[in-house]
C-alpha cells in the first residue's frame, strides 16, 4: 500500500486495465439492478480507494439497506420487508454476475463483502 501524497491516507496499488474491465463489469452489474429497482444511480466508480476497488452510489440507497429490511418486520410490513429484502441480495450479488458474464466465472464469492451483505438480508 501507498499514502495518499497530500493525506496521507493509505491508498490501493494502481489497478491493471484487465482488473479496471473486470471492475466496470463489477460495478456496471450492481448500478443495473438498483436502477431496475429504484431508477437512479447517483454515481459509479472504479477508481480504487482505501476501501474498495470500485464503487456506485445511489440517491435512495438507503431503503433497501438490511436496517430498514428489519424494521419493516419489526412493525409488521413482513411483505414489503421480503420484496426489499429479495432486491437487496439482487443488488448485492449483481457484481458477481456481471463479472461472471464478463468472465464466464466470478473470480471469487466467499470472503467478499458482496457475498457478506447478501448474507445479511
Amino acid at each position: 500500500m501507498s499514502c495518499h501524497p497530500l493525506r496521507g491516507v493509505p491508498t490501493r496499488p494502481r489497478t491493471r486495465p484487465d482488473e479496471l474491465t473486470k471492475t466496470a463489469w463489477h460495478e456496471a452489474g450492481h448500478a443495473l439492478v438498483c436502477t431496475m429497482y429504484f431508477g437512479n444511480v447517483k454515481s459509479v466508480s472504479i477508481i480504487p480507494d482505501e476501501h474498495s476497488v470500485g464503487r456506485q452510489l445511489a440517491e435512495r440507497f438507503a431503503l433497501f439497506m438490511p436496517d430498514r429490511v428489519r424494521e419493516l418486520r419489526e412493525s409488521g410490513h413482513t411483505e414489503w420487508a421480503e420484496s426489499l429484502a429479495r432486491q437487496g441480495i439482487q443488488w448485492s450479488l449483481a457484481g458477481r454476475a456481471a463479472e461472471s458474464v464478463l468472465l464466464g466465472r466470478a473470480s471469487f464469492w466467499e470472503g467478499t463483502e458482496d457475498f457478506y451483505g447478501a448474507l445479511e438480508y
